[in-house]
């Protein structure tokens, strides 16, 4: 039995995994997730992912460590996470319709330390939002722990024309294509 530890105390991370059916245990990183200017989404995504691995992977030795984290994009501009109603409408407007990035970075560390990285790259459509749909939607889900102010896997799904993904679990933090094909090539699945 292989010791599994999801590098996150996310409860829409840990309802994916729970959904390979493989025992784990949560561990929550507590890293600096400032990123410097220079660097893109896509990179602060992945890097992220395996800063928080990495950090996990330090305090379990010999276990299986997931990390992940997201990063979202609107026009070369990172988009974090509202925290507050008055953000979260901000953000709404400004992401009605437009199409924004959403990069989820992957990372695993092995037993034996080895690492891999990836980023999955979702791309959603917001329809034309007006005020009132933007109030009525923020008042019902307060999705103000969420990059871009909304929860596709609830009322937020009506706020767009459409996904474009590979992967639809990745717009929620943590691409479950991606990890079961590496914890299948590693054995564990």
């Amino acid at each position: 039995m292989h010791n599994i530890v999801l590098a996150s105390a996310s409860t829409y991370k840990q309802a994916l995994f729970s959904r390979l059916q493989l025992p784990y245990a949560i561990d929550e990183p507590n890293i600096d997730e400032k990123l410097p200017s220079s660097v893109t989404a896509k990179q602060g995504a992945e890097w992220l992912a395996l800063e928080k691995a990495k950090f996990i992977a330090n305090r379990h030795l010999g276990a299986v460590v997931i990390g992940a984290d997201q990063i979202a994009e609107l026009a070369g501009e990172k988009i974090n996470k509202p925290m507050n109603h008055k953000n979260a409408v901000i953000q709404l407007n400004k992401q009605s319709g437009k199409r924004l990035k959403f990069h989820t970075g992957l990372a695993i560390i092995d037993e034996r330390g080895n690492q891999f990285s990836t980023v999955n790259t979702t791309e959603v459509v917001f329809r034309q939002l007006s005020e009132q749909k933007i109030e009525d939607y923020l008042y019902a889900e307060e999705p103000y722990n969420c990059a871009g102010s909304f929860k596709s896997e609830g009322l937020g799904i009506t706020l767009f024309e459409r996904i474009e993904s590979d992967d639809p679990t990745s717009l929620i933090g943590l691409p479950l294509i991606a990890l079961s094909t590496q914890l299948i090539q590693m054995g564990l699945l």
